[in-house]
């Protein structure tokens, strides 16, 4: 039986790609559908983890290229991937996110009713999960993936799901209260930051104030050291989130909670240069060096028994301190903590640190000019494959494109990054160098340079790389029709 199910999932998935697609009444539009179906075709040969993540975004785009039946039929491919996962218990944690990044794209393509459905079927998956943290991760992207599409009264209940998890699924008893503490603060903290950057401040205070509730349960548990950790993780947690939020005197007040709980020196560096990470998210950058500068302060008097350990310690901490440095724009004060970072693997170079810091402050054109004069040997692939994906969504097409064929030239020309290139496909969130082809051809293709990108696409590396560049080139080619449309 399990063999016929698996041949009749070939067989729907062939049928669904070999469907003739309905062509639309404008000739560019049309246009795009034929490279969204070439793009289709073409994910035959990809990976389950990839192709599962894709095809959302083809079906988004065919949604958007006024092309519905395909992006149904591309939605029902992804759907069928994720049957398999289902079938495994063991798969159940990829199950359920694989349906999230679905609802979410059905959110995209207007197709509401679907999308309720699917992320029912999430919360199902999410519930089979056996392992306890994984369910509340689970549980939490749901949460945050429903409020970013604006289905409040469902990701309200989904966060109470999180309150209702006490045990495992096919197991007795419950776990220690310290951990399931934990877990529910953790929690509602991820699910109210996630709120808070859906744009839903009502959502993110309920959940935070739940936190905060849990936390005062936590305190008398927390009195036994297995647990102290865990809460100090929790208070570090809190006090980011009320940075990030804007409540910078109950984020100082958590904070002092924790140095008074605490015993490591090391914790409360870290706890510190959480809260400057929030602050310079929130662009409080004066209020982000007032911290900064009391965790150098603690960084210099950090002492550690173990050599090896005070080296590596303390090289984290200097590099994260470099780069708050260089987010606030004081490239010299970066250099000066990165001289302190020990371990070769941890330290960064000037380049990449003024990057950090243009681009913090919008300074795109200031980040392009930077990224020219960036050697061979030093570029950071992950970060310039970011700057080409924020170059194309600012519509600088020609910044685009040259921080594109840098990247190319290097990954493509030297023997280490041929490997970091297939590093950063491989990694699931998100496939940089991936989405950097898709923004360059995007770019390219809105300005009306079709038919070039089209060739170009065809001719990259793999089969992945020609899926993302056809799937750009038919999102630009959208962006196009629309800027003629309304000229007209």
């Amino acid at each position: 039986m399990p063999q016929i199910r698996g041949v009749f999932l070939v067989f729907v998935i062939m049928t669904i790609l070999c469907v003739p697609f309905t062509h639309g009444s404008s000739e560019l539009s049309q246009n795009s559908r034929d490279i969204l179906y070439e793009a289709s075709r073409t994910t035959q040969t990809l990976r389950e983890g990839l192709l599962v993540k894709v095809l959302p975004d083809i079906a988004v785009a065919q949604a958007k290229a006024s092309d519905q039946i395909a992006a149904k039929e591309t939605f029902t491919r992804a759907r069928i991937l994720v049957t398999a996962m289902e079938e495994d218990p063991i798969r159940a944690a990829d199950a359920a996110e694989a349906l999230v990044g679905i609802a979410v794209a059905q959110g995209k393509a207007d197709m509401r009713d679907a999308m309720r459905v699917t992320f029912e079927q999430a919360l199902r998956q999410a519930n089979r999960i056996s392992e306890l943290r994984s369910r509340f991760n689970a549980l939490q992207t749901i949460a945050i993936a429903q409020a970013k599409v604006k289905e409040t009264t469902s990701a309200q209940q989904t966060f109470e799901q999180l309150f209702a998890t006490s045990k495992t699924p096919g197991t007795p008893g419950t776990i220690i209260p310290g951990e399931l503490l934990y877990l529910r603060i953790h929690g509602a903290v991820k699910v109210a930051e996630g709120y808070w950057d859906a744009g839903n401040e009502k959502l993110a205070e309920t959940a935070l104030q739940r936190a905060l509730l849990l936390l005062t349960d936590f305190r008398q548990v927390a009195s036994s050291s297995p647990d102290s950790l865990s809460y100090l993780d929790n208070l570090q947690e809190i006090a980011s989130l009320q940075a990030k939020m804007g409540k910078v005197k109950l984020a100082e007040s958590t904070l002092q909670n924790l140095y008074d709980k605490s015993h490591d020196p090391s914790s409360k560096i870290t706890a510190t240069l959480s809260v400057v990470r929030s602050l310079l998210e929130a662009n409080k950058n004066t209020l982000a060096e007032h911290y900064l500068q009391s965790g150098i302060h603690m960084t210099k008097e950090l002492a550690l028994d173990d050599a090896q350990l005070q080296s590596f310690v303390s090289s984290r901490i200097w590099k994260e301190i470099a780069l708050a440095k260089a987010t606030l724009g004081d490239l010299n004060g970066a250099i000066q903590a990165d001289a302190n970072v020990s371990v070769d693997s941890q330290k960064g170079n000037e380049t990449a640190y003024r990057i950090i810091g243009q681009l913090h402050a919008g300074d795109l054109n200031g980040a392009a000019q930077s990224v020219q004069s960036w050697s061979t040997a030093q570029i950071d692939a992950q970060m310039l494959s970011e700057i080409v994906v924020m170059q194309s969504q600012a519509g600088n097409t020609k910044e685009t494109v040259r921080a594109f064929n840098i990247l190319s030239e290097v990954i493509r020309g030297d023997k280490g990054l041929k490997q970091h290139k297939a590093m950063l496909n491989t990694t699931e969130q998100p496939p940089a160098f991936l989405m950097a082809i898709r923004a360059v051809t995007a770019a390219r293709a809105a300005t009306g340079d079709i038919k070039e990108s089209i060739l170009w696409a065809r001719k990259q590396d793999s089969p992945d790389e020609i899926v993302y560049a056809l799937l750009g080139v038919a999102e630009g080619m959208t962006q196009f029709e629309w800027k003629a449309s309304s000229v007209r």
